[in-house]
């Protein structure tokens, strides 16, 4: 099976004194063609995805101090 994924990827400028969010941008990323059997999983396809796009995995990002998930 045949996906097209239209990855997004949002980018956040945060004031460090009041710890929130002060603009949000949401960029579009080129379309990917990703052949997939019917049984993969979400996770599998995110994990995929993220390699093809050569993003760090999930486990490996960093969060600055003081701020909660």
């Amino acid at each position: 099976m045949r996906l097209t994924i239209k990855p997004r990827i949002q980018k956040d400028k945060w004031s460090l004194y009041w710890k929130t969010s002060m603009c949000t941008k949401t960029e579009l990323l080129d379309p990917l063609e990703v052949e997939v059997e019917p049984s993969t999983t979400a996770k599998a396809l995110k994990v995929r995805v993220a390699a093809m796009l050569q993003w760090e995995p999930v486990d490996e990002l960093l969060r600055l101090e003081g701020f909660g998930a």
